[in-house]
């Protein structure tokens, strides 16, 4: 193997980097935990979304 191929495993093996499968690279459990994070907030952001437009269709629904 090749020595930068031998970095990258010893510093996953040491836990200062981890691979992304989604984008193809590598980086720090910070930055991971990061993009998790992210993903979570945009996954919340539509739904809470979808909640307010269902919420504005039933408000609309009312006639009073």
């Amino acid at each position: 193997m090749s020595r930068t191929t031998d970095k990258l495993i010893e510093k996953m093996e040491a836990g200062e980097l981890m691979y992304d499968q989604d984008s193809n690279t590598y980086m720090t459990p910070n930055k991971w935990e990061l993009k998790n994070e992210i993903s979570y907030l945009e996954w919340r952001i539509a739904s809470t979304k979808a909640e307010l437009q269902d919420k504005v269709y039933q408000f609309n629904r009312y006639d009073i």
